[in-house]
């Protein structure tokens, strides 16, 4: 495959990335506002809510996924094609 029949998949590729990089950028934002509030409030430690042992934090079930790269792009854009050609 040339590097002309590869650009769309990378353009695509680093579109996504950037999305990606930009929403993990605007969650950890919240996070630090979220715990500079819990910090201000001060409250004696029966009054604050108990946080859950083990599990998942709210911030990683938030978190965005990975993007997908060139190849992955690539492979979902030629699947249908193999799926038709091969059965």
């Amino acid at each position: 495959m040339t590097m002309d029949e590869k650009k769309p998949f990378m353009d695509q590729a680093a579109t996504a990335k950037k999305r990606y990089e930009n929403t993990k950028q605007r969650l950890r934002k919240l996070e630090l506002k979220k715990l500079r509030l819990k910090k201000d409030k001060k409250l004696p430690s029966r009054d604050r809510e108990q946080e859950p042992q083990g599990g998942a934090d709210n911030s990683e079930i938030m978190a965005p996924k990975k993007p997908l790269n060139a190849f992955l792009i690539f492979c979902l854009e030629q699947r249908p094609k193999l799926e038709v050609e091969f059965g």
